[in-house]
């Protein structure tokens, strides 16, 4: 048994998979990783206004041919994401000052000798 199943991503893209009914919903979460960049940790799979867990399968959640699931970011996630955003910002310019002060003590060490 093959289950068609119309995604709403996040909204705003709709597309159908393909999948077999024995399907958790981490499984499919990987599936459509590659169409939606975020990884099976960033998603949040909302099927009946409720969030399904990665362990639980499909059709016992109620998942039929044609069932509407939605996938969204998980907003911790972008959270995590802006964090570690600033954080490396805040990392690559330090580096940047350090190689500037090198640079100019190579200089005072060349006028020096």
């Amino acid at each position: 048994m093959i289950v068609m199943l119309p995604f709403s991503i996040d909204s705003k893209n709709q597309r159908n998979e393909q999948c077999g009914h024995l399907m958790r919903a981490g499984e499919l979460k990987k599936l459509l990783t590659a169409d939606t960049g975020l990884q099976p940790g960033e998603q949040k799979l909302i099927y009946r206004g409720k969030e399904r867990g990665n362990g639980e399968f499909l059709d016992v959640c109620g998942v039929k041919d044609r069932s509407k699931l939605v996938l969204m970011e998980d907003p911790s996630s972008r959270e995590k994401k802006y964090i570690e955003m600033q954080r490396n910002a805040k990392i690559q310019s330090v580096h940047r000052a350090i190689s500037n002060i090198s640079f100019e003590l190579d200089k005072l060490a060349d006028q020096v000798q």
